[in-house]
């Protein structure tokens, strides 16, 4: 049991599932790792979650966004192999088409 937003929540996840994402994940949570079933008479305690982790003035979830810029055109590169480019397709149309063939199937060796 944890008590999060003074609401108390019970979690029961397998061993399994603890790498998987729950709606948990957004919630610090510490688990408690039992080798055998409780009694039913038993209560775990409840953990002040301030003993554990480190409590700021802001309030909500915080996130960091990284750009994946692997698919961003590089202006400066086209620029910089343009001519090189243009090269390569002149003389790819001086290529004879009754080598085509030959030529896809030494690319795809």
């Amino acid at each position: 049991m944890t008590k999060i937003s003074s609401d108390e929540l019970a979690v029961n996840l397998a061993l399994s599932e603890l790498n998987e994402c729950t709606s948990f994940d957004l919630h610090p949570l510490i688990y408690f790792r039992l080798t055998r079933p409780l009694a039913d008479d038993c209560r775990l305690p409840c953990l002040e979650l301030k003993n554990f982790y480190r409590c700021g003035s802001a309030f909500g979830v915080q996130y960091e966004v990284e750009p994946d810029l692997s698919y961003q055109i590089n202006d400066r590169l086209i620029e910089s192999t343009k001519t090189e480019y243009n090269e390569f397709v002149e003389a790819l149309k001086k290529f004879p088409v009754k080598c085509d063939k030959e030529l896809i199937g030494a690319m795809n060796k």
